[in-house]
């Protein structure tokens, strides 16, 4: 499942799956995408797609910005 706080974008399941969705929502992982090497893996959710919000609302994936934190850390430690 592909979770926000609003900001920042993860994945609760892959890295595969947060890469897909970003590509489908037309969000460039050159430059959004973040947090390999820091350990928490996640794109930040350009301003331009931040109409996207309302859908992550709407589904129940709108988190707080510690569990995008803690979800990102766990999905690294999958890598």
């Amino acid at each position: 499942m592909i979770i926000t706080d609003g900001i920042h974008v993860t994945s609760t399941e892959s890295l595969e799956e947060l890469h897909v969705w970003a590509e489908r929502n037309g969000i460039n992982r050159k430059h959004w995408f973040h947090g390999v090497h820091k350990g928490h893996p996640h794109y930040d959710l350009p301003s331009t797609r931040k109409f996207l919000v309302h859908d992550f609302k709407c589904k129940g994936q709108l988190r707080s910005s510690r569990e995008i934190l803690l979800t990102a850390k766990m999905l690294h430690e999958a890598l």
